[in-house]
């Protein structure tokens, strides 16, 4: 979400008039998009700032994004269609949603980006023709918490089987997605469009009912448990999933833990962003007691990134002999991509950046598999 809010202000400021350049020290303005998700990451942001203004004094400092003091998000988000689309990225970001209604005790995202805020699915539609006149061939839809987009009567499985529909020479990519309950008009739209890319990023967090209680997230195991079932059926084995999970969350168990990993094992769970709960001043959890000692988190991490390790190998070997189709990032002497399962692919020989390109995976090597 935050590439996409950046490539868009990149583009307006471009229609304005301005250039983009390489060196901070000729910028008559530099932006800064800051991020508060963690205490850790607030505090980065204020140095890095701090430091930018010490260095270029002359500049035009702004900050963007989400810290304390920014502008919060109070009505429906408009989305501005400049001239020129962003076209600096090899895939084309749609952000579609802002904000979130959640009350999970660990997140101060809420304080900062508001509610939720859903761009209309026409304007959505608009922004998506310019990306694809510019030459695009992969869409990425991005919002705060998807799950709760909402427009003109459709919700994200409408959208994005609409966005399928009327461009069926393109992919769509549902970037990181909140589960709430099995949604079946999202996986109706995963079955019905094969170019909605074989790949689904949920932020599941934990598998414990217990820990999900504390989290109050708005699910809890069976919930979870029944959505990832009906994917993996419908969808078959070679769809990769991914998930965020907090590790050593405040009275997670080694029984809540251990329910953790064995969902992740037995839903073959490739993609896997594991992080150890860090406390953010302000949000219910950092106040918490049975807080978990950060040795213990850190184990916890790397017992699931280990783990996680093992799994994405035997995916990836599984791809070998298959025809895969890739997004083009960088071309070359040897041209590099993604998959549509979001898999990194090394194609031996020069494809045009942006186009889709299908070939057969002849081994997997380094992380990678490698298409003739």
């Amino acid at each position: 979400m935050n590439r996409a809010e950046t490539l868009q202000e990149q583009a307006e400021a471009i229609c304005s008039g301005h250039e983009v350049v390489e060196d901070d020290s000729s910028a008559d303005v530099i932006v800064v998009r800051a991020c508060s998700v963690t205490a850790r990451a607030e505090k980065d942001c204020r140095k890095f700032i701090n430091r930018l203004k010490e260095n270029y004094p002359k500049s035009d400092v702004r900050v963007v994004g989400c810290l304390p003091g920014m502008p919060r998000k109070t009505k429906e988000e408009k989305v501005s269609l400049p001239s020129k689309a962003p076209s600096s990225t090899a895939r084309a970001y749609l952000k579609v949603q802002d904000g979130c209604g959640g009350k999970c005790t660990f997140c101060i995202v809420p304080q900062f980006r508001g509610e939720s805020v859903s761009v209309s699915l026409s304007a959505v539609k608009k922004l998506a023709e310019q990306f694809a006149e510019i030459g695009y061939y992969e869409f990425v839809v991005t919002g705060c918490n998807l799950s709760m987009y909402k427009s003109e009567g459709v919700g994200l499985g409408g959208l994005i089987d609409t966005l399928a529909k009327e461009y069926g020479d393109k992919r769509i990519r549902l970037s990181s997605y909140e589960p709430c309950i099995c949604d079946d008009e999202l996986l109706d739209a995963f079955v019905e469009n094969k170019n909605i890319c074989r790949f689904l990023h949920v932020s599941l967090q934990s598998a414990s009912d217990y820990v999900l209680e504390r989290m109050k997230r708005p699910y809890n195991s069976a919930e979870i448990d029944e959505f990832i079932s009906s994917f993996r059926k419908r969808l078959g084995n070679y769809a990769m999933l991914g998930c965020d999970v907090i590790c050593g969350f405040p009275g997670e168990r080694e029984e809540d833990f251990k329910a953790t990993r064995e969902f992740l094992e037995r839903h073959n769970f490739v993609n896997v962003h594991a992080f150890p709960y860090s406390e953010r001043p302000g949000t219910p959890a950092a106040e918490m007691a049975d807080v978990v000692l950060r040795d213990v988190r850190h184990e916890r991490v790397r017992i699931l990134l280990d783990d996680a390790a093992k799994r994405k190998e035997r995916f990836f070997e599984s791809f070998v002999g298959k025809e895969v189709e890739v997004c083009v990032e960088k071309s070359g002497e040897e041209s590099r991509g993604w998959s549509s399962e979001y898999i990194p692919c090394v194609i031996k020989k020069n494809v045009p950046r942006k186009t889709l390109y299908k070939g057969i995976v002849k081994e997997m090597t380094s992380g990678e598999l490698i298409i003739d």
